[in-house]
């Protein structure tokens, strides 16, 4: 499913495969391997390819079908490189928060 989703929203740039690997910093044959299901990506790519493409994470792991995400839960800004920081200080407080819970036991 997360090859699927992958494959559908680069499509949707009008780019060739090798051409968004090189916009995206990685090497042809990673991004390709993500694409047609023969390499599995890490959080960190599903998390800034999330943000690139303005969708949930959840989205590209096919846990929802809606790709635009709750603005509610967002910045306010149209900068993609915002919302990637946003997102790894919500991660950061949700680890603490777990941290937290475990060790108040």
């Amino acid at each position: 499913m997360i090859w699927s989703r992958i494959k559908e929203l680069r499509e949707s740039t009008g780019m060739s495969a090798r051409k968004f690997a090189d916009q995206l910093g990685i090497k042809y044959t990673t991004y390709y391997g993500y694409e047609t299901g023969s390499r599995e990506p890490g959080s960190d790519f599903i998390i800034k390819f999330a943000a690139y493409f303005g969708v949930t994470t959840d989205y590209i792991l096919g846990l929802e079908k809606e790709k635009s995400p709750d603005s509610a839960f967002l910045p306010n800004s149209e900068d993609s490189h915002d919302v990637f920081n946003w997102l790894l200080v919500w991660a950061r407080v949700s680890a603490s928060n777990t941290e937290s819970m475990y060790s108040a036991s």
